[in-house]
């Protein structure tokens, strides 16, 4: 068996949950949530990016090296670790797949904080971060120095991006429902360890399109709601303008609050779908928010057909 494997679960399992979504107001080290340590957060207030994937990243840039083509046919899921050919270590989880859409996170882990399996160790890859061994302490600093370092993300890939000509021609309104992967990060206090909760928690995304009236190619809202750990939460998406490009992607702005603290963030997403009377068939994207001082965050994705 690994080593303190519940603490492990804990500082790797990046959808973390502390206290069952935290405990009343923020305290923290005054960062921003652009300037945190945290990739998670740096992710959650990011603005999304098209590619062969919608992407809302820590860098907030660009894909990083050694990422699959996330897309339907990827068959990995749950937890998975792999290491990449610079040394590096991906954690992976592709988390929710359905026939139109798969989504999920990534963590990569350089190759400087990691340290070859010890002999006799069950592990959960050949090389495993050094924060896995120690005591309590020695794990959580081990942890604080190498988390600055890490890229983290969210994206959301579809089989069929809808054709981009054919948006400006569509007209009137459309909902879309489906399912968001959401998690709550509480890391404000640096000397304890997050407890875990739901480490893949399904939630529901209702999201509104006002195609105009074919003028111009109109506009996207929604929310995200009925999330088991966060009751009566209501993550607001924003109205965003559907694009000229990338199969409508779409970025907009996100607001949502939690025990009487405001988050705010981004999200954004693309259209599949070009078969069938009803078209686009599909939407799919990622959303996050954080507290002003960059301690909290909530982040995920999410899936979306059209009603």
């Amino acid at each position: 068996m690994m080593k303190n494997p519940l603490i492990l679960m804990a500082l790797l399992l990046l959808f973390a949950l502390s206290g069952c979504g935290g405990g009343g107001g923020s305290s923290g080290s005054g960062n921003t949530p652009t300037d945190s340590l945290d990739p998670r957060v740096r992710a959650a207030t990011s603005t999304p990016i098209p590619g062969g994937s919608v992407i809302q990243a820590s860098t907030g840039k660009e894909i990083p090296a050694g990422l699959p083509d996330f897309d339907v046919s990827t068959t990995q899921k749950g937890l998975t670790w792999e290491v990449l050919s610079d040394g590096s270590l991906r954690i992976l989880d592709t988390v929710h797949k359905d026939s139109a859409h798969v989504y999920g996170y990534w963590m990569i882990v350089p190759a400087e904080f990691l340290v070859d399996c010890p002999s006799g160790e069950t592990c959960e890859a050949s090389r495993v971060p050094t924060w896995e061994f120690g005591t309590v302490e020695e794990q959580i600093r081990k942890f604080n120095e190498a988390l600055a370092s890490f890229n983290f993300g969210l994206f959301a890939n579809g089989n069929d991006p809808f054709l981009q000509a054919n948006i400006q021609a569509l007209t009137g309104t459309a909902t879309y429902s489906g399912n968001a992967y959401v998690a709550h990060l509480d890391f404000s206090d640096k000397t304890k360890i997050p407890v875990v909760g739901e480490s893949s928690v399904l939630a529901d995304a209702s999201l509104t399109v006002d195609f105009g009236d074919g003028s111009d190619r109109g506009s996207i809202s929604g929310y995200i709601d009925n999330i088991d750990f966060l009751n009566g939460v209501r993550i607001n998406l924003n109205t965003a303008a559907i694009g000229p490009d990338d199969s409508g992607f779409y970025t907009g702005t996100t607001a949502t609050t939690i025990d009487e603290v405001s988050y705010s963030g981004k999200w954004g997403g693309q259209f599949y779908g070009n078969s069938g009377t009803n078209q686009p068939g599909s939407t799919a994207g990622t959303f996050g928010g954080a507290v002003s001082n960059g301690d909290k965050a909530v982040y995920g994705a999410f899936s979306a057909t059209r009603q």
